[in-house]
């Protein structure tokens, strides 16, 4: 499980700043570096992401609010770059 993660694709300014956007508001993102790869791929390739969201829907703390996610949730801001959420 614990495997390096190969770098292929080329980390830059774009990418770095993109792993900003992902942590920002987030405790903790594992496997960060899979991650990151993910967004390199993404940026070289062309190919947009598809981010999806989950919510466990039977939760007895979920709300209407939780819908706010997708506009002020880190992920909302790959929509501009091209990326897919997939709320």
């Amino acid at each position: 499980m614990n495997q390096q993660v190969k770098n292929d694709f080329p980390v830059t300014d774009q990418v770095r700043h993109a792993m900003q956007v992902s942590l920002r508001g987030c405790e903790e993102l594992i496997p960060e570096d899979e991650w990151q790869q993910k967004l390199a791929r993404a940026e070289a390739t062309g190919v947009p992401l598809r981010i999806k969201l989950g919510l466990d829907p039977t939760a007895p703390d979920i709300h209407i609010g939780h819908r706010g996610v997708e506009q002020n949730a880190p992920v909302a801001g790959f929509g501009s770059s091209g990326d897919l959420p997939d709320w």
